[in-house]
């Protein structure tokens, strides 16, 4: 599994789901030009963790982020084993982002 992705179909979001591994879904809108800062920041911060970090279009994948309840962007949304570990909306705390990752490795 790449570490770094862009998101295909549903099928593939269900799929990232049953990893063990962490799995950070990352919701965008192609417009949103601090979405890509933020997100190109982020990548940076994780590329040295056992984490998948997923980029979801918002405008392709709407009821996706419906269900999931993402209503702003960017929204960042961690899963482990399918079960939503923390969730940051707007304002993305890279901090908070590279402690709970640097958990995973110990």
């Amino acid at each position: 599994m790449k570490a770094l992705m862009l998101l295909e179909s549903e099928a593939q979001f269900k799929m990232l789901l049953t990893q063990n591994q962490p799995v950070m879904f990352y919701f965008t809108k192609p417009n949103c030009n601090g979405c890509h800062t933020i997100f190109n920041k982020l990548a940076n911060l994780v590329e040295s963790f056992p984490v998948t970090l997923c980029k979801i279009n918002v405008d392709d994948f709407s009821e996706l982020a419906q269900a999931l309840s993402v209503f702003s962007h960017p929204t960042l949304i961690v899963m482990v084993e399918g079960k939503e570990v923390t969730r940051e909306v707007r304002f993305i705390q890279l901090e908070k982002v590279k402690q709970l990752c640097e958990g995973w490795v110990q």
